[in-house]
């Protein structure tokens, strides 16, 4: 699929347009990411996080684009297409484990709108309507709980507690791990 993808891959909300991330975002992306509040609450993203990082991050989600994931930029209409976050639902050739994982994050300008958890609404439509996923997974840090209460208003529960990866602070930490189910989902 080349990177105009089709209008379907578009997603819209009240708020928010989601779609492929583009090149002249990887500024935007080498900028929050360099952030250490945002970098600290994600698993795999180094510190300090450069622009060749996010060029190498850009190459594999093209790479995977449709076949194992969807990720998506997070644009505020009214910023005119800039890119204030990502989100992604993963893994989903992995014939062991059928459910899909969901990623995300959101530049910290833009925290306590709301904003996330429009966009994850709207991916999880996406991934249950037009994947046909059964569940989607995903955790969360137990020192980020304003990422818990995001997947909460969406139908997450918790599953588990488990330690978490952190790249960042180069160690496992406690954290959760999170399920939404389709059926309860389409039944909310």
């Amino acid at each position: 699929m080349k990177n105009d993808e089709p209008r379907s891959f578009r997603l819209e909300t009240d708020r928010l347009t989601l779609h492929r991330p583009r090149r002249k975002d990887l500024s935007a992306i080498t900028r929050e990411l360099g952030k250490r509040r945002i970098v600290k609450n994600l698993s795999t993203a180094p510190h300090p996080y450069s622009f060749i990082d996010a060029t190498n991050w850009f190459g594999r989600i093209n790479a995977s684009w449709g076949a194992s994931s969807f990720t998506f930029g997070i644009y505020e209409k009214m910023l005119a297409e800039e890119l204030i976050g990502v989100i992604s639902v993963d893994n989903l050739l992995v014939h062991a484990h059928p459910c899909p994982s969901f990623g995300y994050w959101l530049a910290s300008d833009h925290w306590g709108r709301g904003l996330m958890s429009e966009a994850v609404g709207s991916v999880l439509a996406f991934a249950f309507k037009r994947l046909n996923a059964p569940a989607v997974e995903a955790t969360y840090l137990e020192e980020n709980p304003a990422s818990g209460r995001v997947m909460e208003k969406n139908g997450f529960v918790s599953v588990e507690q488990t330690l978490l990866w952190s790249r960042f602070q180069g160690t496992y930490l406690p954290g959760h791990l999170m399920r939404c189910e389709k059926a309860d989902w389409l039944g909310k």
